[in-house]
């Protein structure tokens, strides 16, 4: 996998994502016309942090829909993002592998 290469899209979702950068061992960038979401990994001593970050366009042009559209987001968003980067860190730490010359569990 490479900068460029496309992900096929969730589901009923019909955008695909491209990977925009992708560092092994340190980062995945995928973006598509409205997201761009990054996957970082960042060194702290032990163990390695890893961080995300999503960014979305506007959801809607009518201020009410938008505003309704970004509580709902965030309220939604906060506790599935955590679930999953809770089962990504359970994975990470029981398969024991590590990104060669970096110590990172991957």
């Amino acid at each position: 996998m490479g900068d460029g290469a496309v992900a096929p899209g969730a589901i009923g979702d019909s955008v695909a994502s491209v990977f925009a950068a992708f560092d092994l061992g340190r980062a995945l960038v995928g973006a598509k016309d409205d997201a761009i979401w990054a996957w970082l990994l960042v060194p702290q001593g032990r163990p390695t942090r890893l961080v995300t970050r999503l960014r979305t366009g506007p959801i809607s042009h009518r201020p009410v829909d938008a505003l309704v559209s970004a509580v709902l987001l965030e309220v939604g968003d906060f506790p599935m993002m955590r679930k999953m980067l809770i089962g990504i860190w359970e994975r990470a730490e029981s398969s024991g592998v590590t990104v060669r010359g970096h110590g990172y569990a991957a």
